[in-house]
């Protein structure tokens, strides 16, 4: 009967892991086409990496769905009553299903701690001889964190960017070599790029110009004016993509760098900040892989308890709980974590430790009282539809 199980289980699981991974696939490749302004070519080198940012997510999907609407049948069809009939103690029945998420969980978590960090590196510098993709991810990665883009000495701010044109430039020097600190601002600017060159040019018009240096005395000298245009050149060798952010380090690289934040030598409120960032980050990925099992665990009660075995209602039904509890929960939570309003343990586990909670309730219902029946769910629809 374990083995019967658990190959429907596997069936069931291997067919939404395919479905739930294309549809994401799907999603997330049309989505940096989107962003990045991908060619056909250039999407295909990123298929790879993109496989690896959308499995964490489908795992526990489709495991939740498979145990879902494989119990669900099992129990529509008797199938389970039959077996309790038998003398079989059901929880040698559940056990293979806990094991399979155990599994899976240890596989997401795996991947989460070195495959999707470097993962997300990769799509963000796709190919260094594609300076498209690289000045778009540096113009749209400024719209996300508000950190000017880097060029040399320069500093470039703005506050929209589409279709290649920047709107409400500000351009500083902040490491002048004649020792004359400039801003310019523009209301918008055209960006370019010269392959044969090698060179990113950014033609600002109307701007306006200010010049600040020293005089002999040590004061300040200030100039301005304004320009109909005014080019922007650099070489496209010197643009660079840091791995600044949590997300692109390995779990690894995330606790060399806790260690370094720890030193004395650091800023205490930096150093705060970047330690809530990095132990979200660390957590988030722990907790993600290990949603695996919380999964299991209730969506099998889950579809034993509504006994259904059509494909789109256990499906619906399973994906309550998450919606309503799991990722709610998770996603502010990390958000408080990340602005140290709240311990990382606690923000990002707390989705589930709940869903565990609920989980063990209705497995210890199910073994110690018997199963429900569609009394439950009847009555609530008739009472629901019952006029005061």
């Amino acid at each position: 009967m374990q083995k019967y199980v658990t190959g429907e289980l596997l069936k069931v699981f291997a067919l939404a892991l395919v479905v739930a991974t294309g549809v994401m696939f799907l999603g997330s490749s049309l989505q940096q086409m989107h962003q990045l302004n991908l060619g056909p070519r250039q999407l295909l080198r990123l298929l790879p990496f993109l496989f690896s940012l959308v499995i964490p997510y489908t795992l526990p999907v489709a495991l939740l769905f498979a145990v879902t609407l494989t119990y669900g049948r099992l129990a529509a069809d008797n199938e389970i009553v039959a077996m309790e009939a038998s003398g079989i103690n059901l929880f040698w029945i559940f056990l293979p299903t806990i094991l399979v998420g155990l599994v899976v969980s240890a596989v997401a978590v795996y991947v989460n701690q070195g495959f999707v960090p470097q993962a997300h590196y990769r799509v963000r510098v796709l190919a260094k001889d594609e300076p498209e993709i690289m000045v778009e991810s540096l113009l749209n990665e400024h719209l996300i964190t508000d950190r000017p883009v880097r060029f040399g000495s320069f500093r470039l701010s703005f506050d929209n960017y589409e279709n290649g044109l920047l709107h409400k430039v500000v351009l500083v020097d902040v490491a002048p070599e004649d020792g004359i600190s400039k801003i310019f601002s523009s209301e918008e600017a055209q960006v370019f790029i010269d392959r044969e060159k090698n060179l990113l040019e950014i033609d600002l018009y109307k701007v306006s110009w200010q010049a600040v240096r020293k005089d002999s005395q040590g004061k300040d000298e200030v100039h301005s004016g304004y320009a109909g245009q005014l080019p922007f050149q650099q070489k496209l060798d010197i643009l660079s993509l840091s791995r600044e952010k949590p997300k692109y380090l390995t779990t690894r690289e995330l606790l060399q760098r806790l260690k370094e934040t720890s030193s004395p030598s650091e800023q205490a409120q930096a150093g705060q900040v970047e330690r809530a960032r990095i132990l979200t980050e660390v957590h988030h990925r722990w907790a993600l892989g290990f949603s695996c099992l919380v999964f299991v665990l209730v969506g099998t009660p889950l579809g034993i308890i509504s006994r259904w075995k059509h494909p789109l209602s256990a499906f619906a039904f399973s994906m309550l709980p998450v919606l309503v509890i799991y990722y709610p929960l998770t996603m502010g939570g990390q958000a408080l974590s990340e602005e140290g309003k709240l311990p990382p343990v606690v923000a990002l586990w707390m989705g589930n430790i709940l869903l565990f909670i609920i989980g063990a309730v209705l497995f210890y219902g199910i073994l110690h009282h018997g199963l429900p029946g569609k009394g439950l769910f009847s009555g609530l629809a008739k009472s629901s539809g019952k006029r005061p």
